[in-house]
Order: structure tokens, then sequence, then C-alpha cells
């Protein structure tokens, strides 16, 4: 099976601090490893964490359009250190 997964119901271990207005945070993801498995388990290891480091820890109005943005340049964050990783192997 080349397929991972990570099932978080808390994220409380990853995310140290949480806008108040979020006063709970779940993370489901199923990465497909149609190409092989290496990508899939790199980003089952790795995207939840930099999407820890990324995710808004301030109040704001604009909040929806914080995590939009920060899904974003997570996944593009993610593909960079990957294909950094697979091109130096």
């Amino acid at each position: 099976m080349q397929d991972a997964h990570v099932l978080l119901p808390d994220t409380k271990a990853c995310l140290s601090t949480l806008p108040t207005t979020v006063s709970r945070l779940a993370y489901f993801a199923v990465f497909d490893g149609h190409g092989g498995a290496r990508a899939s388990h790199f980003t089952a290891e790795h995207l939840h964490h930099t999407l820890a480091l990324k995710f808004p820890k301030v109040e704001t109005e604009n909040l929806d359009k914080l995590v939009k943005k920060c899904l974003l340049d997570t996944f593009r964050q993610t593909d960079e250190d990957f294909l950094k990783k697979a091109s130096s192997q």
C-alpha cells in the first residue's frame, strides 16, 4: 500500500496557540501514493507540522482568508521541501 494517512482529532499537541475564535481544530488527511510511497509518507510526516507553524495565531476578522492562505502556503512549502529532499537523493 502506497497511501498514507494522519488522524489528529485534536491538534493541541501541534498548535501551541489558536485564535480565541477557534475552540477546537481537527486534522484528518489521506495522501495518495500513486507514484510511490515516498511522497505520501513524507507529506504525512511533515504537512501538519508545517501547517502548525504557519497557522494564524492572532485575532482577526479575516480568519477565513488567513486560513486559506495558510493552507496554500503549507502545501507549497511541503511540496518544495519534498522536491528538495528527493532531488538530493
